[in-house]
């Protein structure tokens, strides 16, 4: 893997050290009830209700998500949008069901069920050949969230918290890897050739990261509207990245905006 620009090294630092510094000082903010009294508990439950509705939509209709985020997408991008619909909407489903008091392996269990269905659904369809991928490779993706989600939600052999922690390892260095080395990860998957969105590409990258957070905070016993908190400062970070270091954000500018406001407001009400 190349090594990373020097901007980029900054940034993964600077929010390392936000996403520490948010998470030692929750316990005493919390006790002053939110940001400027704010329930932070209502603030949460409408930010994932947003992030489900735009990852449903993405999801479901990859030619509506093009036309509201003012992008031209080729059929890879379609599949790819799909897939970060999905990836967006099992982490407002996992944070859902945490806060609805569900256990943790199951709420994020649930929330496995689009991405498995996603895979389900490209293999069944070969989405992988829009890729360029040929061989066991293409049905990597549907061999692990099988095996994911059933040991959440009906165990086996395996240790459901460290499930957790390897897949969110697993979505932690696929979406880094996706993100700063895009080319290098395509390869890997077998998708070098693939006619796609660079951009996208990037911002599945940031999503699986994300992803990768909420995992790691869940399974380590940290709350659903903290863990909203830090995951969305980890996506608002590869927001300001796209849009004012690296410059390639994806999407109309207005969109990009919107989100980043969205995104600062839930991290403010829900950490400080």
């Amino acid at each position: 893997m190349s090594a990373f620009p020097h901007s980029q090294i900054q940034l993964v630092l600077t929010l390392s050290a936000v996403v520490d510094a948010a998470v030692l000082k929750q316990p005493v903010l919390r006790l002053r009830g939110g940001l400027g009294g704010v329930d932070a508990a209502q603030v949460a439950s409408y930010a994932i209700s947003l992030q489900a509705i735009n990852g449903g939509m993405v999801a479901l209709s990859p030619k509506k998500a093009s036309e509201v985020y003012e992008m031209e997408f080729s059929d890879a991008d379609n599949v790819l949008a799909e897939m970060i619909g999905t990836v967006c909407l099992g982490i407002a489903m996992a944070l859902a069901y945490t806060k609805a008091g569900k256990a943790v392996a199951t709420a994020v269990g649930y929330g496995m069920f689009p991405t498995w269905i996603y895979a389900l659904k490209g293999v069944l369809n070969d989405d992988g050949a829009k890729f360029g991928q040929d061989g066991p490779i293409k049905y990597l993706n549907l061999i692990v969230s099988s095996v994911v989600t059933y040991t959440l939600l009906k165990g086996g052999p395996l240790d459901k918290d460290m499930t957790m922690k390897v897949f969110a390892g697993w979505n932690a260095l696929n979406g880094l890897g996706m993100y700063f080395a895009t080319d290098k990860l395509m390869d890997a998957w077998g998708a070098g050739s693939a006619q796609v969105n660079k951009s996208l590409l990037k911002g599945f990258g940031s999503f699986l990261t994300t992803f990768a957070v909420m995992l790691y905070m869940l399974v380590t016993g940290k709350d659903a509207v903290q863990t909203l908190g830090v995951t969305t400062l980890v996506a608002l970070a590869a927001q300001i990245d796209g849009n004012f270091i690296s410059k390639d954000a994806p999407g109309s500018a207005n969109m990009q905006m919107f989100w980043m406001v969205v995104n600062a407001a839930v991290a403010a009400f829900t950490l400080f």
